[in-house]
């Protein structure tokens, strides 16, 4: 179903009721804030176009994935689940923010990357309960790699204290 349908739908297929023409006019605004927060624009726009405003607003967000994936602890899964989770709350964010202003040029850059920032910091709380759900359903004690390398850390600490006091290692 697309967008256009669903407005009809919502609209009241020729209904001239005010909550269903509320209901279509807030389709209609919502799916141009989100055109113009993707594009930068609300016109049509020429392949090449398109590219480089989709490279403009995306681009930065995969890379910011990426490299949260990357430098988050634990196996792929985990990797995985952090980097996804900020680069698609960073494109939400910087869609949003930008689309809600309207304003093209570098302002609307500057409205994207604000957005996103935003929706990249949103994330990490998300990530870490959507983190520790994964380690909890695959039999763990429902612990982020956070969580694990901090007690991992603290071991190590803890017993390189104790063999320098002379007790050995505990652990």
């Amino acid at each position: 179903m697309s967008l256009g349908t669903a407005t009809r739908l919502l609209a009241g297929a020729g209904q001239t009721g005010k909550k269903s023409r509320m209901a279509g006019d807030f389709l209609n605004w919502l799916k141009n804030t989100v055109k113009f927060g993707v594009t930068g624009s609300t016109d049509r726009l020429g392949n090449a176009d398109l590219a480089k405003a989709l490279g403009i607003r995306f681009v930065p967000d995969a890379i910011g994935g990426a490299m949260v994936g990357a430098t988050t602890p634990g196996d792929l899964g985990d990797k995985v689940i952090a980097g996804t989770t900020d680069a698609l709350a960073g494109v939400i964010g910087g869609v949003g923010l930008s689309g809600a202003i309207r304003r093209g040029g570098t302002l609307g850059i500057a409205a994207d990357i604000a957005g996103s920032m935003g929706g990249a910091y949103g994330s990490m709380p998300i990530a870490d309960q959507l983190l520790r759900a994964k380690d909890s359903m695959s039999g763990g004690s429902g612990q982020s790699p956070y969580d694990k390398l901090n007690e991992q850390r603290t071991k190590e600490i803890e017993n390189a204290l104790l063999t320098k006091l002379g007790f050995g290692p505990m652990y």
